[in-house]
């Protein structure tokens, strides 16, 4: 049985050129429990644009063990050397919103497609054009478990 509470954290320095691309692994990893058995999900994300670009930053979830992803979650866009600091509590939502896949994002910025997130997560990152130095980004995803299911 799975822990009443959980945090997975994906960090990592982003392209110091203009690209699109995972960073770092998703979760869980090897070892780690399945987080589609939590009710609730809080996640944190410290993100730094990169020097002369913007940054774009996509959690992505999977239904089919790793070999399809799509855009879950789009935080704000940030400027090139700003440092912002988002939290975001995915819910159930009856809104349509148009969802990218694999390296091509296109979940609006500042937007969560909503719903449960599946059991597996990954971060996708999209540096703009005229970043020179890498930018930074810590995402770190909190699961939870009521007692009831204790």
């Amino acid at each position: 049985m799975s822990a009443p509470n959980l945090t997975l954290t994906i960090t990592g320095a982003t392209a110091a050129s203009a690209t699109t691309a995972a960073l770092g692994s998703p979760i869980p990893g090897s070892g780690e429990g399945p987080i589609a058995y939590y009710d609730t999900l809080e996640i944190e994300a410290d993100l730094t644009g990169p020097t002369g670009g913007t940054l774009d930053v996509y959690v992505q979830r999977s239904r089919d063990g790793g070999t399809t992803y799509r855009d879950y979650i789009h935080f704000p866009q940030v400027a090139a050397g700003a440092t912002k600091r988002y939290t975001v509590s995915p819910a159930l939502s009856n809104t349509i919103v148009e969802v990218g896949q694999g390296t091509s994002p296109a979940l609006a910025a500042n937007t969560c497609a909503g719903g449960k997130w599946g059991p597996q997560l990954r971060l996708m990152v999209t540096t703009g054009a005229g970043t020179s130095v890498a930018g930074s980004v810590t995402v770190k995803f909190h699961f939870s478990r009521s007692e009831k299911h204790g």
